[in-house]
């Protein structure tokens, strides 16, 4: 007679806790690797922004602008 055993329900409780686990980790490691793909994005978009700017010596025409109707 074993002084310890593991039960089906105590077996089923630590199966479902280690696919638990590993399903935690799985999907961290996939946010992980969407904000990494996000932030290189963001920097390539930052670098285009700063490529495509102009010195202050030669100003954009701004359009003319708008006065809202008064009542």
């Amino acid at each position: 007679m074993p002084l310890f055993a593991i039960t089906r329900p105590g077996l089923l409780a630590i199966a479902t806790s280690v696919m638990a686990l590993w399903s935690c980790i799985a999907f961290e490691k996939s946010l992980i690797r969407s904000g990494e793909q996000d932030a290189i994005t963001s920097q390539r978009q930052l670098i285009k922004l700063r490529q495509g700017m102009m010195p202050v010596s030669h100003p954009v025409d701004a359009p003319a602008r708008v006065l809202p109707a008064l009542l």
